[in-house]
């Protein structure tokens, strides 16, 4: 199920063994993926929380989509989730994938997957969001990509030719009927250097490893592709596909006029609003009873 970095095949028993752990040790705390008191506010400690007990490589073998079993495992997973849904009748889920943008292929290997293992099957339930990390910079480092640009063209690319010919994508062409957002995310912590005076370098001029683009520059460019990407999508009678990105949490402020931007009916109605969640914001990020303070003081200023 498994290759590690010398290139040995392991067996998911031979995994266990090297841990010295049976199935009868395992158990929810062990596997410690909550976010805890030790995550608020380390978005890299609630990010390593994403690893079953601790180990990266099962976090590679069990929710990964195009690992050495071909993402078995995470399909069985969510088939499990989608079926009590299913039973429950009137319970609905939106899941989230990642498209990284760091080839041109991905989502066909996304679509191929959900395919293979009966993932649409579900979508009375069940609708997908797409997140897209902003990691241009680590990308950049690596030499995956030339420029913002190409990251651009292997997001939106296939998306254009899969709705303007169904049969250069068929497996992408079916996936995306079950596709309602897209979101960008990251670590909103870390420190942006921005001068709304200063000219920014354009995508196929952006090429530099160890500054990223800002929040507004990913927004604005993922905003710019939606819009002809869903008119297109509209005239072939194809339902659009939503930009619903998140911050607030823990960046700048200037980020929030971003989001509102990115959003134009909510933009352009002037309607303000600001939503808590108490597992997620409690735990990573800001308490809810403050965040509530602050904002019913700055309402009444």
């Amino acid at each position: 199920v498994y290759v590690d970095r010398s290139g040995e095949l392991l067996s998911l028993k031979q995994i266990f063994e090297a841990m010295k752990i049976t199935d009868y040790d395992l158990n929810i705390d062990m596997l410690d993926v909550h976010a805890d008191r030790h995550t608020f506010q380390r978005f890299d400690k609630f990010n390593s929380k994403y690893n079953p007990l601790g180990r990266n490589h099962l976090r590679e073998v069990f929710l990964k989509t195009d690992n050495h079993i071909g993402g078995r495992f995470f399909a069985e997973i969510l088939r499990e989730v989608m079926n009590d849904l299913k039973e429950s009748r009137y319970q609905n889920a939106e899941l989230r994938l990642s498209i990284y943008g760091r080839s041109a292929d991905e989502w066909d290997k996304l679509a191929q997957w959900a395919l293979h293992h009966g993932l649409t099957e579900f979508n009375d339930n069940v609708r997908w969001m797409i997140q897209i990390p902003r990691l241009f910079d680590v990308y950049r480092r690596h030499g995956q990509l030339d420029n913002f640009q190409t990251f651009l063209d292997n997001l939106f690319r296939p998306l254009f030719e899969a709705t303007i010919d169904p049969s250069s994508h068929p497996h992408l062409f079916v996936f995306m009927q079950s596709v309602v957002a897209f979101d960008s995310v990251d670590d909103e912590s870390k420190s942006e250097s921005v001068c709304v005076r200063s000219r920014l370098p354009g995508t196929g001029e952006w090429t530099e490893s160890q500054r990223n683009p800002p929040y507004a520059y990913y927004l604005y460019y993922l905003y710019a592709n939606l819009v002809p990407l869903n008119a297109l999508r509209r005239e072939r009678g194809l339902q659009p596909i939503v930009l619903r990105p998140h911050c607030g949490e823990a960046g700048p402020r200037n980020d929030i006029p971003t989001h509102r931007a990115a959003v134009p009916d909510t933009y352009l109605a002037q309607v303000p609003m600001s939503q808590w969640s108490p597992l997620s914001n409690n735990s990573l990020s800001c308490l809810q009873r403050k965040s509530l303070a602050s904002t019913f003081h700055a309402n009444r200023a």
